[in-house]
């Protein structure tokens, strides 16, 4: 991290110690058995809360019984989601969608909620409540870092909202990770919010190398190619990598995985989250839909395109791109000029030097809100 960030990365850990904040409780998306950018957000909000200084753990919360989530692990053949998730974070035990979340009130002095969309009830279904973090005791420091409402207005009905406003306002401090976000804080739950940065992002490109084999720089037997990751498609049996690779003249390698038939159905065989995290690194030039894709393009200093995907949320991708000055790499065509995004290059430096204010911009407010009315 620059000279800047270590200075206050020094103030924020001073600031812990002397306030004695030790066990924070992390509520995310974690959980995924199918998606990188879940897991490795959660990684970087644990790997930043250690910097801070204090003991975090992820709150192993999953959307389903006990028994469905052992079936759905076996059927999405999830195991690299999972060794990921025991090798680099601590977890707490298994909560499901009956137990009583209350027993952590006595892990925790201060619950950390973000980021992903976890505040978007079309994702986080009948847990929503559970998310504005209605279990924690009032005397207990709430924290939003980051939170996504997904897109770019509320989808809650009435009768959601209605629920969801007085949680949202005993939060202590509240950030969320869109533009749009502050505004829907403000005209539906009359809450002040700050934008702050996808936790990804307070991550710099050595953190990450930590956790894949630099010695491999061949994981995919080439030395050029175009990595493709659409979640829209994930056997990306589409024209798109068609197309990418007839327009640029390199081959295309799915990071998501390889399909493989077991008695005549095709089951994915998704990568390891390390090698996904390389194939970003190792590439030429990456097409993708993704949020979490697009952020480790940026760190990486990737030529990339992002399209469109609706399902996804399209705000918090136009948001970041437009706050770091590259919305030259969105791209809602129909028919996307592969070979122009390829050979266009971006000037990384400004780019990573407004990263960089906007991390120190986040690691300030994350500490402060962490240590306010402690004591």
């Amino acid at each position: 991290m620059h000279e800047v960030s270590k200075r206050n990365l020094g103030n924020c850990l001073m600031e812990a110690v002397k306030n004695s904040i030790q066990k924070v409780g992390i509520l995310t998306f974690h959980f995924s058995n199918h998606n990188y950018g879940a897991v490795l957000q959660a990684y970087a909000s644990y790997i930043a809360l250690k910097k801070l200084g204090y003991e975090p753990q992820i709150i192993n919360l999953v959307p389903r019984s006990k028994l469905k989530q052992k079936i759905y692990s076996i059927i999405k053949r999830s195991g690299v989601f999972e060794k990921f998730r025991n090798r680099y974070l601590s977890l707490t035990e298994k909560f499901y969608p009956d137990s009583d979340l209350s027993t952590l009130n006595n892990m925790f002095d201060t619950f950390y909620v973000g980021s992903d969309q976890v505040w978007r009830p079309s994702m986080a279904g009948k847990l929503l409540q559970h998310y504005y973090l209605d279990f924690a005791d009032d005397n207990k420091i709430k924290v939003a870092y980051a939170a996504s409402f997904g897109t770019s207005h509320w989808e809650g009905s009435d009768e959601t909202t209605e629920i969801i406003r007085p949680l949202i306002k005993r939060f202590d401090s509240i950030s969320v990770r869109e533009t749009e976000g502050v505004e829907i804080c403000d005209k539906i739950f009359n809450v002040k919010a700050t934008h702050a940065l996808d936790p990804t992002l307070l991550l710099d490109e050595n953190d990450y190398s930590t956790i894949f084999d630099k010695n491999k720089s061949n994981l995919f037997k080439r030395d050029k190619y175009i990595g493709i990751y659409l979640l829209r498609d994930r056997t990306c049996k589409t024209e798109v990598p068609l197309r990418a690779t007839e327009q640029i003249g390199l081959p295309s390698v799915n990071l998501y995985g390889d399909t493989i038939d077991i008695v005549g159905l095709e089951i994915m065989r998704f990568r390891k989250v390390e090698k996904w995290l390389h194939g970003i690194k190792n590439a030429s030039f990456i097409v993708t839909d993704s949020y979490h894709c697009m952020i480790f393009s940026i760190i990486f200093r990737k030529n990339f395109v992002c399209l469109p995907n609706e399902r996804g949320g399209v705000a918090r991708i136009k948001s970041l791109l437009r706050l770091l000055g590259l919305e030259d790499r969105y791209c809602d065509s129909k028919e996307p000029d592969f070979e122009f995004y390829s050979s266009k290059e971006t000037d990384y430096d400004p780019v990573h030097e407004r990263l960089k204010s906007l991390q120190d911009q986040s690691y300030v407010y994350l500490n402060k809100a962490l240590t306010m009315n402690r004591y």
